[in-house]
């Protein structure tokens, strides 16, 4: 068996550098003498000095020559930022834009033409859109990110005229193409776009004040049916929602519903109806039909949601001392539970006055805005 002896070899290693901790800076082995048998031997060895010298070590490991910190890998160039400036930056994202401003105006027009979007699942593998508003919010990216930028850019032009407005996202989109291409131009023929901006602006005021000189408000039932026809090219829907604003003024709402058949048809409400629940089946006064008759009640209306007895009790002693006659009280509001609702079932059962509990249905935004309609119908404050 070979036999080898190491003898007056000091094995040491020295840690250097900012990323160890002081204590490590000094030569871990001096005079270390091994004697080994076999290969594993020293292998084993070797290992156990690695281990010491990196005991206490942030890096855990050695890169290169013994405590030298590894160089960090290159980027790929791939992952390096991209930054176009100037006139190619322009055309690029006007590029995008006009792509997306060219899909939303093939709905325009008297003929509106239609655009086929594939679905990711379902049973239908596509879908028909008429809608601009609802074709841009299909389009995710395009492929090229710097057309994308511009694309996106006309995209939320179109879904904010269509949340403001409810309609006319097709004109917003020809339009802004239009004034994108001449503002484009006259900027690369020398024009400050501060200047081309403001001259923009002004000619948006000066059309938007010829507009209003020029338009005509509707009266009659044909030409709201002419216009209705004009914009869903249905001539029998045309028809009945031309009707339907003849009668119900131009501060009526209109509730559009789906209905299993294939015909079209009407209801007229008077008054004002919501989506809501009662708190508690002890505040109704027919419990076979579950309803609450009322007769001229205070209303309050409020987006809290009353859980104390003490957000309660001030509004029941102004109800109850203003009583030259016996009027009673229906509380609206975003939620109702614990001690309140407990307070206002104490009151109308013991028939001190007759209170109802309604929660509309809702959250959030929705809420509020149902919330603030009721207001608005009963003269809220």
């Amino acid at each position: 068996m070979p036999k080898a002896m190491c003898r007056d070899t000091t094995l040491a290693a020295v840690c250097q550098g900012p990323l160890f901790p002081p204590r490590v800076h000094l030569l871990l082995a001096p005079q270390v003498h091994l004697c080994y048998h076999t290969r594993a031997v020293r292998l084993a060895a070797m290992a156990l000095l690695f281990l010491w010298c990196n005991q206490g070590s942030a890096m855990g490991r050695f890169g290169g020559p013994m405590g030298r910190r590894p160089a960090p890998p290159k980027p790929e160039p791939g992952d390096r930022p991209k930054v176009i400036l100037g006139d190619k930056g322009r055309a690029l994202m006007c590029r995008g834009a006009d792509r997306m401003a060219h899909l939303l105006g093939l709905t325009l027009g008297p003929v509106a033409g239609n655009v086929v979007s594939a679905k990711d699942g379902g049973s239908e593998r596509y879908e028909t859109l008429t809608d601009a508003a609802t074709i841009a919010r299909r389009i995710i990216a395009l492929p090229e990110q710097t057309e994308d930028v511009g694309a996106m850019i006309m995209r939320q032009l179109v879904w904010r005229v269509r949340q403001r407005v409810g309609d006319g996202s097709a004109t917003a989109a020809v339009l802004a193409r239009a004034i994108l291409r001449e503002a484009r131009r006259v900027i690369t023929a020398g024009a400050n776009p501060m200047m081309v901006q403001k001259g923009i602006d002004l000619g948006v005021a000066a059309a938007v004040k010829a507009l209003q000189e020029m338009a005509e408000p509707l009266e009659g039932q044909e030409r709201f049916a002419a216009l209705a026809t004009g914009a869903c090219g249905d001539p029998d829907l045309g028809r009945i929602v031309g009707e339907i604003f003849e009668t119900i003024g131009p501060e009526g709402v209109v509730n559009v519903r789906d209905y299993i058949g294939n015909y079209l048809d009407r209801e007229y409400i008077e008054g004002s109806r919501f989506r809501g629940s009662f708190t508690s089946r002890f505040f109704l006064t027919d419990v076979t039909h579950r309803l609450v008759q009322m007769v001229r009640p205070y209303i309050f209306i409020s987006d809290w949601n009353l859980s104390q007895v003490e957000q309660v009790q001030p509004l029941l002693e102004l109800v109850v001392r203003d009583q030259t006659e016996k009027r009673p009280l229906l509380v609206i509001s975003a939620s109702q539970e614990g001690g309140a609702l407990s307070t206002l079932l104490a009151n109308h059962q013991r028939q001190v006055l007759q209170c109802c509990g309604v929660t509309l249905k809702g959250v959030g935004d929705p809420l509020r805005a149902a919330l603030d309609d009721l207001a608005l119908i009963t003269g809220g404050r």
